[in-house]
């Protein structure tokens, strides 16, 4: 393949400038310099060439600090983080493929004690993962401290991640917290229905995990409340 001239490229450059002019800088430099991310803060799933990887998504809830509105919210939690997941490494260009959560809670259903000893490297066998994200529920809230007039979402998970062809280097789970919304605090419960904050609640704490991994751009709606 030959060289783009130098002309060329120059021109190339002025023809941007030119239909920027008056834009701000910072749309010119989205044309023009590669876009900032932040890195996988766990580990990044994709294979470097570009082969598929499987990646089961495995929840449980303990109920023990859970409240009723967010019974069978580790159902709902795998729905949403799959998704979201899933368009997060299509962003990246990642070849990730998530097991349907359907056939996860037939699994479930089938083997309702599952969790009490579970084999995560066995289970993803089964499911022929090459991942295995265990997600264990410590607590859901929805409501604000000592209030029922104000949505204000705690979350205290953990989150293991098992690479099904290396389980003797599956390391310890990681405690995750968050609250939500953090900076605009809390939310009346006259501004929404409170279906319609579970739903953004567990949204964000699916977006949260999504970060553990894959990269992320700096810039993006996955970083704004």
């Amino acid at each position: 393949m030959k060289a783009i001239p130098r002309w060329c490229s120059l021109a190339i450059l002025a023809t941007a400038a030119a239909l920027c002019a008056g834009c701000q800088a910072s749309t010119l430099a989205y044309f023009l310099f590669p876009e900032a991310k932040h890195e996988a803060e766990m580990k990044k799933l994709a294979s470097e060439d570009k082969k598929e990887v499987r990646v089961l998504l495995l929840t449980y809830s303990t109920n023990q600090e859970t409240q009723p509105e967010f019974i069978q919210a580790d159902r709902q939690l795998t729905e949403i983080l799959a998704q979201k997941l899933r368009e997060m490494c299509e962003v990246n260009g990642e070849n990730v493929t998530i097991v349907n959560p359907h056939k996860v809670e037939e699994f479930k259903s089938r083997r309702p004690n599952w969790q009490q000893e579970p084999n995560l490297t066995e289970i993803g066998q089964q499911f022929k993962a090459d991942y295995v994200i265990y997600i264990e529920i410590g607590s859901l809230t929805m409501y604000e401290k000592q209030s029922r007039i104000l949505y204000h979402g705690q979350a205290n998970l953990s989150v293991q991640l098992v690479d099904v062809h290396k389980p003797e280097e599956t390391p310890l789970p990681r405690q995750f917290s968050c609250i939500y919304p953090d900076a605009k605090g809390p939310i009346p419960i006259d501004d929404m229905q409170p279906g319609e904050f579970r739903q953004q609640f567990l949204g964000y704490v699916a977006l949260r995990l999504g970060r553990f991994f894959t990269a992320t751009s700096i810039r993006d709606s996955y970083y704004v409340e």
